[in-house]
């Protein structure tokens, strides 16, 4: 499947074990919130020859053996890879307990994720939000701007006024470097095990990083004056409950989508 047929937002169908889809002998659990990572070359998609890393951190979350699933959907994932002139990825694995901290959607967008990564900066950073949280530009404003949630976002115009003299924010740690003159700007994910992750319809998808965007510029303008050079502070995090909680009223209006059990999301 040629990436550059696909529109930005796809449901795919991926071949999966019918075994797999039916509830295990050997049930899962979930021990502690965690998550594992790796960068390289495509796996050999053999449990005796996976990174060592992956069967320690499997065995401190896991009770039980997520193997079959995750097998099926990299089977997949390296056929959809090497289709597109790919031989290396990023891959995350991320387990989550339940938690009431998901009662307030936690919505985000990945554009600076494939950002090409920018000059380091010499100067103190201004920012309202930490490089963890900040997944998306932010935009230095001078204007003042109603904080009132119950007030839709205008995310085709947002109110701004750039400033020469302010210091510009230095990219957040999610981006990932590439030298690459021809760098991939997209990622496939699925979930394993549990409810799929909730996205924007793809009729509305395309409002979501202006929407965003525009959260995080009122955020910024109703404190123009705070500037931090630590990674985490209490006036960041204010920002990142402010914008989370406006973009839980702006991006809940357009209702959501989730993928079944089977697909994977592009």
């Amino acid at each position: 499947m040629d990436v550059k047929s696909l529109p930005d937002f796809r449901f795919i169908p991926y071949p999966v074990e019918s075994k797999e889809l039916l509830p295990p002998d050997e049930s899962i659990t979930l021990n502690t919130s965690s998550s594992w990572t790796y960068c390289g070359p495509l796996l050999t998609l053999e449990s005796c020859n996976l990174p060592s890393s992956f069967n320690t951190w499997a065995e401190v979350t896991l009770s039980g053996s997520i193997l079959p699933s995750l097998f099926s959907f990299l089977a997949y994932v390296h056929d959809f890879l090497t289709q597109n002139n790919q031989s290396h990825y990023w891959l995350t694995i991320r387990a989550s307990k339940g938690s009431n901290e998901f009662d307030t959607p936690r919505w985000h967008t990945d554009d600076l994720f494939f950002s090409p990564l920018k000059p380091p900066i010499n100067h103190r950073r201004e920012s309202l939000l930490s490089p963890i949280t900040n997944l998306l530009k932010p935009t230095r404003t001078g204007s003042t701007t109603n904080q009132d949630l119950s007030k839709p976002i205008s995310p085709s115009n947002p109110q701004t006024n750039h400033h020469d003299h302010c210091p510009e924010p230095t990219p957040p740690t999610a981006q990932i470097p590439s030298t690459s003159p021809t760098p991939t700007n997209w990622k496939l994910t699925t979930t394993l095990l549990g409810p799929g992750t909730l996205f924007i319809p793809p009729a509305t998808n395309h409002l979501a990083r202006a929407t965003q965007q525009a959260a995080k510029t009122a955020a910024r303008t109703a404190n123009p004056n705070h500037i931090c050079v630590s990674v985490r502070c209490v006036g960041c995090a204010m920002a990142a409950e402010s914008v989370r909680a406006r973009l839980a009223v702006e991006l809940g209006r357009h209702g959501t989508v989730q993928a079944s059990t089977g697909e994977c999301v592009f």
